[in-house]
């Protein structure tokens, strides 16, 4: 059994409350084409049809450098629980830009943690490079992004939509910065036909529905539907593919009545099985039939040594998975990405260079340099180093597991990941499903949202679970993608679970 549960993807769920801000939630009201000097507005977020957040935008007029500028701030708050624990999430930001929208300084902060992560941007005197410093409890790390003219900050999406309401049938392709991704977005909106949309006010209007996908660097997308009117301002937004939704209102509604979102983002987000998985993470190969409604897990789930997927039809598909250790067989046929300089690189999360960090890195297997034998003796540290449970905490930094020793198994993953770096082992994270053993709500055993780490190792990717610590998994967890949680890339390697939990159903088939 887990030493600690899985994660809840209340991770997730922010994360994409914060990344569509620039599409919507935390949106400027620009009537016309022209933005007003000043203004201020306020969005209700409801989750499972629950009210359990807002966040309001103030616009301003500004000078930045003697030139006339625009002062955006806001603040995000969302309310959840996970495993009977209520969760505050927070978010605010500021961002100065040119009345056309190009960003020209930004400061994002976002409480996961028990310490927030603040970064900070700006935009280079030549207009060709954006600078983001993310710190967390002191800790910065530096990232520089290309910049060209015409790429837009958080609010391009409403800059677009403001300056040229779309219309019915209307492209638009966008490049704009995303918060908390810190990318890059290629962004494409594509106007549907109008439709009659009901308010928070108990109004019924025709607006014109707009879908937007953002596509990031590793290739995942992030797909909302908001919902404009004659003046592009968008009065609804959804997340595709989950039961989130934000509406245009006023303070007096987006604050009032604002609840826990009644779904247990720990417990109720298993998928449950028919049947149990004995022994689930001592086997070594177990065969899966895995369906997803709407969905083709064939191009959801990871491939590689440790999984072997065969399509079956559009929406369901065959996945072995396997234990692997140094020097077994890889699969026929199959190859090994090497690791990259990202992999092995200290980041915002996975402070490798932390000197508490590097402390206990050399705290064990000090006497031999078997890069299995420090792995396996780091994932047991981390097993027992990590001594309070607690899920109140969405995403702690590895330096801040270090010393608060709490924490759940995105903890435990982001500090072996940074031990592991610390001891000149490329490592990284891996997020999918992990089994769970029977209980009240799944009598049959489930699978849940998880996190671990990946530590390269001779010439493959060998997975280890320092919530199980037995030495590397066995065939009980499904992965479905993996991140070195750099500064500039990881978060998006999130967007593919949260989907998935609502329409995923898996069958046992075959274990050994």
């Amino acid at each position: 059994m887990l030493r600690s549960k899985p994660f809840c993807p209340s991770l997730l769920v922010f994360t994409l409350a914060i990344g569509v801000g620039s599409a919507g939630f935390l949106g400027c009201n620009y009537p016309g084409s022209k933005p007003p000097e000043s203004g201020e507005v306020w969005d209700a977020i409801y989750l499972h049809g629950t009210h359990c957040g807002y966040s309001q935008t103030v616009r301003k007029p500004v000078e930045h450098k003697g030139k006339p500028a625009v002062s955006i701030e806001g603040h995000t708050i969302m309310r959840m629980v996970r495993f009977d624990q209520q969760i505050d999430q927070e978010f605010r930001f500021k961002s100065i830009e040119t009345p056309s929208g190009t960003p020209l300084r930004c400061v994002v902060e976002t409480k996961m943690g028990n310490t927030p992560m603040v970064v900070t941007g700006e935009l280079g005197e030549k207009g060709q490079e954006f600078h983001l410093v993310t710190s967390i409890a002191g800790n910065e790390k530096k990232l520089t992004l290309p910049w060209k003219e015409g790429y837009g900050g958080y609010f391009a999406i409403e800059h677009s939509l403001k300056a040229q309401p779309m219309q019915e049938g209307e492209r638009r392709e966008l490049q704009m910065l995303m918060p908390i991704m810190n990318q890059i977005a290629s962004t494409q909106l594509i106007a549907g036909k109008r439709e009659p949309v009901k308010l928070l006010d108990g109004q019924t209007e025709e607006l014109l529905p707009v879908v937007t996908i953002q596509t990031f660097a590793d290739g995942n997308e992030l797909i909302t539907t908001c919902w404009t009117n004659d003046r592009g301002e968008q009065l609804k937004i959804r997340v595709e593919g989950t039961d989130q939704e934000s509406f245009r209102t006023t303070e007096a509604i987006a604050k009032a009545g604002v609840k826990v979102d009644s779904f247990d983002w720990g417990s109720d987000a298993f998928v449950s099985l028919e049947k149990p998985l004995p022994n689930a993470h001592n086997t070594k190969q177990v065969r899966y039939l895995v369906k997803v409604e709407g969905g083709d897990p064939s191009r959801l789930f990871s491939r590689g040594a440790t999984q072997g997927i065969r399509p079956i039809d559009a929406n369901s598909a065959e996945i072995i998975v396997q234990a692997l250790r140094p020097g077994e067989p890889l699969r026929a046929g199959e190859l090994q990405e090497p690791p990259t300089d990202l992999d092995v690189a200290p980041s915002s999360l996975i402070q490798a260079d932390d000197p508490e960090v590097v402390r206990l890195a050399h705290s064990v297997a000090r006497d031999t340099e078997d890069p299995w034998q420090i792995a396996t003796a780091l994932e047991k540290l981390v097993h027992g180093h990590v001594e309070q449970k607690g899920f109140s905490v969405v995403l702690a930094s590895a330096a801040e597991v270090a010393k608060n020793r709490s924490g759940d198994c995105t903890e435990h993953a982001v500090l072996l990941a940074a031990l592991l770096r610390a001891r000149g082992i490329p490592a990284r994270v891996a997020m999918g499903f992990v089994y769970v053993s029977p209980r009240e709500k799944h009598p049959h055993g489930a699978f849940g949202g998880h996190m671990w780490t990946e530590a390269y190792i001779g010439n493959r990717w060998i997975p280890l679970d320092s919530t199980l610590a037995q030495g590397g998994i066995g065939g009980g967890h499904l992965k479905i993608s993996d991140s070195n949680l750099s500064d500039g890339d990881g978060m998006s390697s999130f967007l593919p679970i949260l989907p998935l939990i609502s329409r995923l159903k898996i069958e046992v088939l075959e274990a050994s």
